[in-house]
């Protein structure tokens, strides 16, 4: 069976931390209470308290060395704490570059809208009419009587339909 040797410097950041987080919920217990002669001892019975406990937290602090305590365990304690820190402050530098560069995408101005052409238009129709009806694509793509592709032809009319439509939208 191993026993383990608890980390004083972080049991006392902990107990100060308690300390404190104990002066605060002390003080902000006196603000429930209305300022009046009734309430006036428990107010004070409350900030004495906070006192109280800002007190201990001043004994125990991280900086203070605890006593019989070997230089090869603090060193160890200052090894892990800084490997800690130092994997922490790289995840830390990963995601703020990460975030950084989707912020620089972000406010990128947006593409201009390109302007839609005849060719466009028959690439759409080309697509469309793939999809829609095969046989049909493959009539219009490659005339049964002359083995002329109409898609140009069909696209510019589809085109001129497109415009008078924008020129003249339904009320």
């Amino acid at each position: 069976m191993t026993e383990q040797i608890s980390d004083q410097f972080t049991e006392a950041a902990i107990r100060r931390s308690t300390y404190c987080d104990a002066a605060r919920e002390a003080d902000d217990a006196t603000k429930l209470f209305p300022d009046n002669l009734e309430c006036a001892p428990t107010i004070g019975a409350l900030q004495g308290l906070a006192d109280r406990f800002r007190r201990l937290a001043d004994h125990h602090t991280t900086a203070e060395q605890p006593a019989g305590l070997t230089w090869e365990a603090r060193a160890d304690h200052a090894v892990r704490l800084y490997a800690r820190t130092a994997i922490e402050l790289e995840d830390t530098r990963a995601e703020a570059a990460r975030l950084r560069a989707r912020v620089a995408e972000l406010e990128q101005p947006a593409a201009a809208p390109q302007a839609v052409t005849v060719e466009h238009v028959e690439t759409a129709l080309r697509e469309w009419l793939t999809d829609f009806d095969y046989d049909l694509h493959k009539a219009t793509q490659c005339g049964e009587d002359d083995g002329e592709d109409r898609y140009p032809d069909e696209a510019a009319a589809f085109f001129g339909c497109l415009l008078r439509a924008a020129a003249n939208p339904p009320a």
